[in-house]
């Protein structure tokens, strides 16, 4: 395994891709086999959330002219027209298919099919599961609510590789992504888009590539795709450099706050929860100071960067900590229910931010586009002129709704001040991240940096 050093100065301030074991010079010029798994789980629609990297993605490999497969979501049109300009073989996406694919893949490898000095890009871009309890490498890759594979299902294909001299490395582009770095070796390299505990955005993946290019390594596209983007969110290298660098600011990167289901669960994480209303609480300023302590100790960032850091920190702490207690008041009369004229109730939460046309255009779509809800849209699309009567009524005659509903805009207004705060600290960590894992001397095998585009 490969090891790192700090070299301190002074300064002021799902892809999985196998590469057969050539020198880096000559790397980027062997042939490449690309399987692409993913753009999929997306309700009806003309797009996916994905598009971006499908076409980010498959401008590189209508140049690169390598032979492409891609397994992905169909029935969206512009998703369609996509992957018709880029990609030459494709089939529809399921779990079946995806791992058939994989199989297909790894028996390629064994009977010599893909040879020595070739290369195989497979990319998992698509929605992801937090991993099984404290079980390693089973995170869930998905579409929609359906599992496509867990992370540990690619130890066959990565052995595989490995056993015929194969350089594997393992991107993985969905969310809580950061579990697949269990599988990694000294021979095999694992990049994700996030944390194992932490959502990733579709932009993570199209900043990455948009810095994949011929002649560019692995190591480099993730590190330039990496700094270039802020959002809350924490891609990793398995790199010893990767490593080395994830620990250095662990609790800077573990503190980034951008999504809202992730709410109480943050808020317990930082000592919102257990706290009493006053910030910022005692074990919160422990925390920042041990984080900005371990920082400093590499001499990368001067004392101003660090300063600038803290106070990002502790805004975005206090905006956290303002929504933890205004939720657990919300929560209490969310499921508060008003009768509507035909007896069916309506909870107040429903009415919070009730807009009938915007409602009736989303449930008409919803309605057209077919399917076994059929009979449960059109009845709520009936209620509608009846929910907007008695929200109507609850804003002129109940005080209590009234200040419940300011309440929920107040909501909105923190978690857009806290989502700002957020990208301003992911915007520091990035920057830290990227002059900290230069800074260092790598010494050993490194497959992120072996395999060049």
């Amino acid at each position: 395994m490969a090891s790192v050093q700090i070299r301190k100065f002074l300064t002021t301030g799902l892809m999985i891709v196998f590469s057969a074991g050539l020198p880096p010079a000559q790397a980027g010029g062997a042939k490449t086999h690309t399987l692409f798994l993913g753009a999929a789980g997306e309700p009806a629609g003309s797009t996916t959330l994905f598009d971006l990297s499908l076409r980010t993605a498959g401008a590189y490999f209508s140049t690169a002219k390598h032979p492409v497969k891609l397994v992905f979501d169909g029935g969206h049109s512009v998703t369609e027209k996509i992957a018709a300009q880029f990609y030459d073989e494709r089939e529809d996406i399921s779990p079946e298919t995806a791992k058939g694919s994989l199989r297909a893949l790894k028996k390629d490898i064994e009977r010599g099919k893909i040879k020595k000095g070739e290369q195989v890009l497979v990319a998992l871009v698509s929605h992801g599961a937090r991993r099984e309890g404290d079980e390693a490498a089973t995170h869930g890759v998905s579409i929609g609510r359906q599992q496509l594979l867990q992370s540990r299902e690619l130890i066959p294909l990565r052995d595989a590789a490995e056993k015929a001299g194969v350089r594997l490395a393992i991107i993985d582009q969905s969310c809580f992504s950061g579990d697949t770095l269990a599988i990694a070796s000294d021979k095999t390299c694992v990049v994700s888009a996030t944390g194992e505990d932490v959502v990733s955005y579709p932009v993570e993946s199209e900043s990455f590539w948009k810095n994949v290019n011929p002649g560019v390594s692995l190591e480099e596209a993730f590190l330039r795709g990496r700094s270039q983007r802020a959002y809350p969110s924490v891609p990793m290298i398995s790199t010893a450099a990767g490593k080395a660098t994830a620990e250095l600011i662990r609790e800077v990167s573990a503190s980034l706050i951008g999504w809202v289901s992730d709410l109480e669960k943050q808020a317990d994480k930082h000592c919102v929860a257990g706290c009493s209303q006053n910030f910022p609480a005692e074990d919160t300023t422990a925390k920042l100071d041990h984080a900005m302590t371990k920082i400093a100790k590499t001499a990368i960032m001067d004392s101003e960067a660090l300063k600038k850091f803290r106070v990002a920190l502790e805004e975005q702490y206090r905006f956290l900590h303002e929504l933890f207690f205004l939720t657990s008041d919300l929560k209490a009369k969310d499921k508060r229910q008003e009768k509507l004229v035909d007896g069916a109730k309506v909870d107040w939460k429903y009415m919070v931010g009730f807009d009938q046309a915007e409602l009736r255009q989303m449930l008409e779509t919803e309605l057209a586009s077919g399917g076994s809800m059929k009979f449960a849209l059109e009845e709520e699309l009936k209620q509608l002129p009846l929910v907007e009567e008695v929200r109507a009524r609850l804003l002129s005659e109940n005080e209590e709704f009234r200040k419940y509903v300011e309440a929920h805009a107040r909501y909105k207004q923190l978690f857009g001040k806290m989502w700002q705060e957020s990208v301003r600290v992911s915007l520091l960590e990035r920057g830290a991240y990227d002059r900290i894992y230069r800074s260092m001397k790598s010494e050993g095998a490194n497959p992120c940096r072996d395999f060049v585009f």
